[in-house]
Order: structure tokens, then C-alpha cells, then sequence
């Protein structure tokens, strides 16, 4: 099955061009403008767009340079044969409908299912992304097999709740009989367009439209495509609209000049609170004014809106006139001018009191996230994707020597700062965090390195960075932490020289205990065998022996 976009002006042409294509088995959407068409197109790229020749004869060429038809066959339907002039590539006339439905079953070498997934891409695509809501029906008994994402919006029903289900017993159609009705008449004609018809939607509330349907075949099945007119969704937005500026509390005004006098929307009335019988006067405006406001408010109305014809913008205090409650609205107003005199001014007033809260609740969180940020003892620096510092904070100001302006912005490998590691060796460019978080997208921790100070001395850092991911998942510029840890590289150090004192200490230690031990070892190994051998002999041995051993140790101790 293939699908035909199909432009034409001509209700009897649409109506026997579209049934002739989808008697043939295949999908005729038409469309009445070429920006219609141009829309569509940018959802959906059909096989083939006919054009009508004979509508557009005299704007053929203009119409050809309007189209994007994306890749897709086009041709022109032209009984006159006025279009022979049309020298365009990938164009091809033809002057009768009959020829045409013969070129489509030659061109359908294979009849795609609308059905299976995968079967037919194209066509998927197309239906899934319509901007009109849109559905595919069993001719025989109506059941749901198919609904776009509009459809799904506008009904409130979710696929799950309404494929395989018909839409007479989900009761869409309002008025009994009016679907047997439809597919009557459907039947004969094989394309209907803009019927007027009224649905339920899931809510049980009615909402009329304009339904467009044709009748296709599919592996010998009958099934009906429809697409909603989309003022049903104009009416939706329309009334949601209508909700949300109630909701919003909009309220509208006109202020003649000439009079002095001001009439106001029943929802203004209601946020000033006062009556039918309120003093419209510019006095009575002012004296709903807050109190402070009051001499400002009268002084931008004559001046800046009277006197220099600049349009009122201006957020204020007011206090109502029932209960004395304080608001904040904000009032714009647009001049009018009749033979250029100021003649009215009218606007709209909005009751922003909600508004004002959360922004004074905002700005006291922004406020305590400032002085977090301030008096953190760890640096934070902001980078654009370019690697340009556009914010630190206090303490990265401090530990950079950084002053941040319009006119004077420094890049994260500054030729000044001279970076090197922590042995005072060139740093690798591809090592810095700024290109590792650009070109893994992942966040870096603990890298160490070395800058120069103003003063030429070596200052040491640890930093921490992170990418910042714009919407569109690519890289924006990067966060980063960074600590000043030149105390601890410099205690490290010290250590590290204390450590190799200790160990010659030691060393000289081993030393001396080893010449000790090896002087030592000799006259204490004589004492040893004279003592031994006194023990053992003293009962053989005369005094004059026995003197003269106590005389070797006393002498060798």
C-alpha cells in the first residue's frame, strides 16, 4: 500500500481522484493549500504527491518551488495538458486518473501491512506524528486498531483503553444511529470530507468536529481511516485558555482620557473587590492603590503614559476595598489614538500576590545560597564550553588570583599560571580537568597540579570538576572545586625530609652497634673462658694459680 498526498481545490476532483486511489488499496490524504501540504510534509515523506493541474495551473511553478517533498515522486494531474511546460526534475505528468492508479499497482511491488510493526516505517511515522487527531477502524464492526498521539490527547482515552474496542460501545458517537449513518454513506462514496459529527470524550463531555474519513482495503480486511478537523483541539485550547486565566485572575480595563473614567471585566472587579457602583474615577483607581505607591503610581500615569505616550508596564501594591487585603498586580495598558489625540487606554490587570511570594521566597534562598557559596573554603569556578572563567567565588578568586568582569575573563590553562605538576615537570594539556571532562563527559576527582603566583611562588591544587550537559545532551562548560593544598604538599615534604634524616640516623645507629658488638665480642669471650675454667679447676688449683687468673680478668675487664 502506498500513500498519496493529494492537492486540490475541487470537491469533485478530491472526491473521485481519492477514490479511485483508495478503491486500488491505497492511502489518499488531500489537502487544499500548498501549506497544508507543506506541514504535513514535515512529519511525513509519502510516496508520491499528486498535484491538480488544472486548479494550479496558472502558480504551477511557484508551487513546485514551495513544496519540500523530501525525496518523494511527484506528478501532476492535468487533463489539458497545460503542464507540459513544467520543466522539473523528478516530475511526471499525467492526464488521466485511470493512468495514475495503473502506475501505483505497478509501483507497489509489495503490499505493506499497516498493521505489523515494522512493515511499513513510512507509514508509522506519518500517522504517529499527524498534528490532526487520527484513527484506523474496522469498517465491519468499528473496533479501534490504531490511534495517533493526537487522538490520545484530545479524547483523553490511552491506547490501551480503546484498541480493540469499538466506538459505538465506548459510546464516542453522541447521536444514536449516527455512525451506521456515516459508514452508509462512506460505503457508496469511499471518502468523505468534513462531516459534522459530535463525540464523547473520556470525561463524558460533548465536543463537536469535522471528520474526514476514507476506505481502504488491507489483506482483504476493510478498514476506515478518520482525521478530526483540528478546531477540536483549537476549542480544547480555547476553553483551557479561558480556565487558565481565570485561574491566573486576568482582569481587563478601558480608561477614557477624555472622560476620566475607567470600565473594568468582571474578574478586575473581583480583585479589586468593589461593586457595579464603584467611583471609576482616575481617583477611584488611585485610591485602590497601596498607600506608598500611591504618589509613584500618579506620577508614571501622568508622565510617562500621558505626557511621553510610553505604554503602561508596571507591577504595584494595591489594597482592596472589601476586606483591605494588601496585592501585588501588574498592569499593562496599550494607547489608542484618533487623529492623534490620546483618546483610551486598554489593558489588562493581573494579580500577581502568589507570584510575589515565591519570588521573595526565591530571592532569600538565592540570598542563602550566595553566602553559602561566599563563604565556602573551597574555591567554585564556572567555564563556558570554551573553557572561559565566567564565575568564581570568593574563595576562587582568592585562590586564582582572579578578578572576573566583562573585560577581563581568563581561560582555565592561562600561559600566566604556568601549570605544572607536583615536581615542577610541564603538565600534559590533554591531563588538565577541563579537557578530561569535555571529552568523557564524566566527572574527574583529585587531580593535582601546580601554578605560579603573582609573586613567581608555586601554589598546589586538588580539583574536582564535572561537565554541564545543555538540553540536548552536549557539552556547555564545566563546574569545578578547587582547594588550595599547598600546606599539605609543603608538610608532606618536610616529612618526607625528616623521613630520610631518620633513616641516616638509623643507619649510623646499625653502624655503631655493630663495631660495638664486634670489639666486644673478644675480651668478654677470654673473661667467659677464664671464669669457666677457674669453676671448673679451682679445687686442683694453688693460690698462686688461682691469684694469678683473677689477675688476667680483672685486668682483661
Amino acid at each position: 500500500m502506498s500513500t498519496v498526498f493529494f492537492l486540490s481545490k475541487e470537491k469533485k476532483e478530491i472526491d473521485l481522484v481519492c477514490t479511485s486511489i483508495t478503491k486500488s488499496g491505497n492511502s489518499c490524504i488531500h489537502f487544499e493549500t500548498v501549506d497544508q501540504l507543506n506541514n504535513n510534509l514535515r512529519y511525513f515523506k509519502p510516496e508520491i504527491i499528486l498535484l491538480d493541474g488544472s486548479n494550479f495551473s496558472e502558480e504551477i511553478k511557484i508551487l513546485l518551488d514551495k513544496i519540500e517533498p523530501r525525496d518523494s515522486k511527484i506528478m501532476i494531474l492535468d487533463y489539458t495538458g497545460d503542464s507540459k511546460r513544467i520543466n522539473k526534475e523528478k516530475v511526471n505528468l499525467i492526464t488521466d486518473i485511470k493512468e495514475f492508479v495503473n502506475y501505483l499497482n505497478s509501483y507497489n511491488s509489495k503490499r505493506y501491512s499497516v498493521f505489523e510493526k515494522g512493515e511499513n516505517k513510512i507509514f508509522d511515522l506519518f500517522f504517529d506524528h499527524l498534528p490532526e487527531p487520527a484513527s484506523i477502524t474496522k469498517l465491519e464492526d468499528g473496533n479501534f486498531v490504531r490511534v495517533n498521539k493526537k487522538f490520545v490527547e484530545v479524547s483523553g482515552f490511552q491506547p490501551n483503553e480503546i484498541i480493540n474496542q469499538s466506538s459505538v460501545n465506548k459510546l464516542l458517537w453522541v447521536k444514536k444511529g449516527s455512525r451506521e449513518k456515516y459508514i452508509h454513506r462512506l460505503k457508496k462514496e469511499h471518502h468523505i470530507q468534513a462531516y459534522k459529527t459530535y463525540f464523547h470524550n473520556k470525561h463524558k463531555e460533548i465536543v463537536s468536529c469535522y471528520i474526514s474519513s476514507t476506505l481502504f482495503s488491507d489483506n482483504g480486511q476493510d478498514y476506515v481511516l478518520s482525521i478530526l478537523d483540528n478546531n477540536i483541539t483549537n476549542k480544547i485550547l480555547e476553553e483551557k485558555l479561558f480556565e487558565t486565566q481565570s485561574i491566573a485572575r486576568v482582569g481587563s480595563y478601558t480608561l477614557d482620557f477624555r472622560s476620566g473614567m475607567w470600565s473594568s471585566s468582571k474578574i478586575l472587579d473581583d480583585i479589586f473587590e468593589i461593586t457595579e457602583n464603584y467611583d471609576r474615577s482616575i481617583d477611584g483607581w488611585l485610591n485602590i492603590v497601596h498607600p506608598k505607591w500611591r504618589d509613584t503610581m500618579k506620577t508614571y500615569l501622568q508622565e510617562n503614559v500621558i505626557q511621553n505616550k510610553e505604554e503602561f508596564d508596571r507591577q504595584y501594591q494595591i489594597t482592596t476595598i472589601k476586606d483591605k487585603t494588601d496585592k501585588w498586580v501588574h498592569g499593562r495598558g496599550s494607547l489608542v489614538y484618533r487623529n492623534g489625540e490620546l483618546v483610551k487606554m486598554i489593558g489588562t490587570i493581573i494579580d500577581i500576590s502568589e507570584y510575589k511570594k515565591i519570588e521573595k521566597k526565591l530571592k532569600g534562598k538565592q540570598a542563602l545560597l550566595d553566602k553559602i557559596i561566599n563563604t565556602s573554603p573551597v574555591g567554585i569556578l564556572l567555564t563556558d564550553k570554551h573553557g572561559n572563567i565566567y564565575y568564581a567565588n570568593k574563595r576562587g578568586e582568592e585562590i586564582l588570583d582572579l578578578s572576573i568582569s566583562r573585560d577581563n575573563t581568563i581561560k582555565y590553562n592561562a600561559p600566566e599560571w604556568r601549570i605544572t605538576d607536583l615536581n615542577g615537570e610541564d603538565y600534559p594539556e590533554d591531563k588538565l580537568p577541563f579537557i578530561l571532562v569535555k571529552n568523557h563527559l564524566q566527572p574527574v576527582y583529585g587531580i593535582k597540579h601546580a601554578i605560579e603566583n603573582q609573586d613567581h611562588s608555586r601554589k598546589f591544587l586538588s580539583i574536582n570538576a564535572s561537565p554541564i550537559i545543555d538540553e540536548y545532551n552536549e557539552f556547555n562548560g564545566m563546574i569545578a572545586t578547587i582547594e588550595d593544598i599547598t600546606p599539605q604538599i609543603e608538610f608532606e615534604n618536610k616529612i618526607q625530609v625528616q623521613n630520610k634524616q631518620l633513616e641516616e640516623l638509623i643507619s649510623v645507629k646499625d653502624r655503631l652497634f655493630s663495631i660495638l658488638g664486634h670489639d666486644l665480642r673478644s675480651p668478654i669471650g677470654n673473661i667467659t673462658q677464664l671464669s669457666n675454667f677457674l669453676n671448673i679447676e679451682f679445687s686442683s688449683l694453688d693460690h698462686n694459680d688461682i691469684r694469678e687468673i683473677l689477675s688476667s680478668l680483672e685486668h682483661i675487664s
